[in-house]
């Protein structure tokens, strides 16, 4: 199942985005998500896939929001030129596979929950080497901008 949102800006010296999608794409039976969105995913924007364990989710450079119910989610592609945030009710606990681009500076609200569920699953320690301290685990350097865990 694919979704495209297209692009729809004013005229004004710094345009802002027209279009904006809040509605819900329900995909039964669809078990691959493929979201394209050049416009604005709106608050109540949601990928409604109760048997897709595929999403590949391109939002554009405009901030946006969307809900992933989605129990079944194995693999997870997220490219975003703008802040992205996964709406309270997202389902990610299957998710085992993931690719996440982000232009600089922008945000995925989502990551370091994402990131404690995935070391949870594969435990960080065969991963890399780290300090657990009371409530919290130090990571190295290169991984230390994703939040306290």
């Amino acid at each position: 199942m694919v979704l495209n949102i297209a692009s729809g800006k004013d005229t004004s010296t710094e345009p802002v985005e027209l279009t904006e999608y809040n509605g819900t794409l329900k995909a039964s039976e669809a078990t691959t998500i493929t979201v394209n969105s050049e416009g604005k995913l709106g608050s109540d924007a949601k990928i409604d896939a109760a048997k897709a364990t595929t999403i590949k989710l391109t939002n554009g450079a405009t901030a946006s929001n969307v809900v992933l119910a989605t129990p079944e989610l194995v693999n997870l592609t997220v490219e975003s030129g703008a802040d992205l945030t996964l709406g309270a009710n997202t389902d990610l606990f299957k998710v085992e596979n993931t690719i996440i681009t982000m232009d600089d500076g922008k945000s995925f609200e989502w990551l370091s929950k994402l990131l404690k569920l995935l070391i949870g699953k594969i435990g960080l320690s065969k991963l890399l080497p780290f300090n657990q301290g009371p409530g919290r685990i130090n990571l190295p350097e290169r991984l230390s901008n994703f939040g306290e865990f």
